[in-house]
């Protein structure tokens, strides 16, 4: 190899990432390789890791509970919740799924995948409405 470009990165991506399950497994963890920036003479790239005993799956992303991020209603009852997870819903004419959330996100913390397979992120109260939840507004009103 003489540069780094896309098509010997994505290579080498996979060399990696084979590797880096090889070593998750004799530890017990499931590592990741992440996004790769690159010049023409190196990548810069980085590894996350969780432990297997937290549910994660080497090469997957493990999202945290949906109970973690959730706001209450009026009534001290969350408007969402882990029973959520995998539950449809339709958003400017289109249908996404409910997978996680992530608690590092306080804006957009719901990780819902789309028709297409890509995961996109959305307001606690935009997907309450849009399963026909009552959301409380700033004064503690459900609307």
């Amino acid at each position: 190899m003489k540069t780094f470009d896309k098509s010997n990165l994505a290579t080498l991506r996979i060399a990696i990432t084979e590797a880096l399950n090889e070593v998750g497994a004799e530890h017990g963890v499931a590592l990741n390789i992440g996004n790769i920036s690159y010049q023409a003479d190196s990548f810069t790239t980085k590894v996350s890791a969780r432990l297997v005993s937290a549910g994660a799956v080497a090469g997957q992303r493990v999202f945290d509970s949906i109970s973690s991020v959730s706001i209450e209603n009026g009534f001290g009852k969350a408007v969402l919740g882990d029973k959520d997870k995998n539950t449809a819903f339709k958003m400017q004419g289109r249908n996404f799924t409910i997978v996680g959330a992530e608690k590092k996100n306080w804006k957009k913390p719901i990780l819902a995948r789309g028709e297409d397979g890509k995961l996109y992120k959305f307001q606690i109260e935009q997907v309450a409405r849009a399963l026909g939840r009552k959301v409380p507004n700033a004064f503690g009103m459900e609307i």
